[in-house]
């Protein structure tokens, strides 16, 4: 292949690959960036235009194009005579009585449960001695040993047909990748990043230059030490919580000993409490997401309650003050008879161990959200409500996800929400108010993206 190589790309390098990492991606696809982007986490159930570092040696350069899909938990090949018994949580492998593994689940995806990606074994003293890790496909990617104390050994790297491709001696860090009969050692992540990189740009006969990473750790050392040539420079995106100090690694940035030219804060309240603290407003923005609104509001009078607890705030009265309007109480489990009881009132649906199918459904019919359950959050239930338009409504108490919820709609106790319910319930245009959640979600346009990234 001609060595000459000409084309520069951008690269997108993520440090890990949770819910902001996503929007993020999701964000800059919709302003048109047409770059590779890489996790450095080892991670099975990536989207298809996203590689861990880890993966990259083990099929995308090997050209193996994998097919099937994730197993469920009783999919996993046990000996004869064990038996698993699994929960919408975990599942569990018996020998007899006795615990022999556990089988965790993919949150990749919040209406797609007991999907596998990781099974522990367990020797007969309890003690855990190895465990498999599975993608998207099904496929036994890696596994992790342990020593007899229970500590990480060794993590190896399968190919699709079950070669070793890549081990790291956890306690050393190294990383050995094996190919063609030949042994290359990484002494650490980086480095196999950069690795990761070059080779890609061999592959694919392109010269990356900037580099977009949203962590301080492995992405910016790998920032720090590309020897790309820049074209505008490279951008932090800062997806971390609020904090009241400048990280060290930043402070860097700042005194422009780095290839970073720019910061885009992506949480409101974390670029409030770094303008506080004395960061540098220069080279630094906040910067939001370019949502997938799945639906329009048009004000009707449906409101869903998602909960796995029977701690609703005041659901009875609340139910009984607005006759007028249905509400929708759905759980992921069976519910106590203190739910179920209230099924008698004629504007009261209840959906216990409700279904993937019925929950896409009510999120698209309801228009309102109320965040009043006590405990945990399910179904990742305030963002998706903020992604189907449904104006969210709660209390201080019972608040989850306050990321998507205006602080304008978060009250005291359930009387004075339902003094703002007396309002809202009366409209059918929710406009200023669905405005304001999105300010508060920081909701972006593709424009603004290709102004700021793309230069369009």
């Amino acid at each position: 292949m001609d060595q000459t190589i000409s084309v520069k790309t951008k690269v997108m390098l993520l440090g890990f690959f949770d819910d902001k990492a996503n929007m993020l991606r999701e964000s800059a696809r919709k302003a048109g960036f047409l770059g590779p982007i890489f996790v450095l986490e080892d991670n099975g159930f990536l989207p298809d235009d996203v590689t861990s570092i880890y993966h990259y040696f083990i099929r995308d350069a090997l050209g193996a194009k994998p097919e099937g899909k994730a197993r469920f938990f009783n999919e996993i090949e046990i000996p004869e005579y064990w038996s698993i018994e699994g929960n919408n949580n975990v599942a569990t492998i018996y020998d007899m009585h006795r615990e022999r593994g556990k089988i965790y689940y993919s949150n990749h995806d919040p209406l797609q449960r007991r999907l596998v990606k990781q099974v522990d074994w367990f020797s007969e003293r309890g003690i855990r001695t190895s465990s498999d890790f599975y993608d998207k496909y099904g496929i036994l990617y890696g596994r992790m040993t342990y020593d007899g104390e229970g500590q990480e050994f060794q993590m190896t790297w399968l190919s699709a047909d079950q070669h070793e491709v890549l081990t790291q001696n956890k306690r050393t860090g190294d990383i050995i990748w094996n190919h063609d009969g030949k042994m290359k050692i990484y002494r650490n992540l980086t480095e196999l990043t950069v690795a990761v990189l070059q080779e890609y740009e061999r592959t694919n006969g392109v010269s990356i230059s900037d580099v977009w990473y949203n962590s301080l750790s492995y992405p910016f050392f790998v920032s720090m030490i590309w020897k790309g040539q820049r074209v505008d420079g490279d951008c932090l995106f800062w997806q971390e919580a609020p904090r009241d100090d400048i990280p060290g690694n930043m402070q860097l940035i700042f005194d422009h000993k780095t290839e970073t030219k720019k910061i885009f804060i992506q949480n409101l309240e974390s670029y409030q409490r770094f303008i506080a603290a004395g960061m540098d407003a220069t080279i630094t923005s906040p910067l939001g997401f370019v949502f997938n609104y799945q639906k329009e509001n048009l004000g009707r009078p449906e409101a869903l309650i998602c909960t796995n607890s029977d701690q609703v705030e005041h659901l009875e009265d609340i139910g009984k003050r607005y006759p007028k309007i249905h509400f929708h109480v759905c759980a992921i489990t069976e519910m106590s008879q203190k739910l179920l009881r209230l099924g008698k009132l004629d504007n009261m649906s209840l959906y216990p161990s409700v279904s993937m199918t019925m929950v896409q459904e009510l999120f698209q019919k309801c228009d309102y959200y109320l965040d009043i359950n006590h405990g945990g959050q399910i179904l990742d239930a305030v963002k998706t409500a903020y992604l189907y338009n449904q104006l969210i409504v709660g209390i201080e108490e019972t608040a989850h996800n306050r990321e998507y919820i205006a602080p304008e709609h978060i009250f005291t106790d359930w009387e004075k929400m339902c003094e703002y319910l007396d309002v809202v319930f009366e409209k059918h245009d929710l406009a200023e108010e669905l405005a304001t959640q999105k300010k508060r979600g920081m909701d972006e346009s593709v424009v603004t993206y290709q102004k700021l990234l793309l230069d369009v």
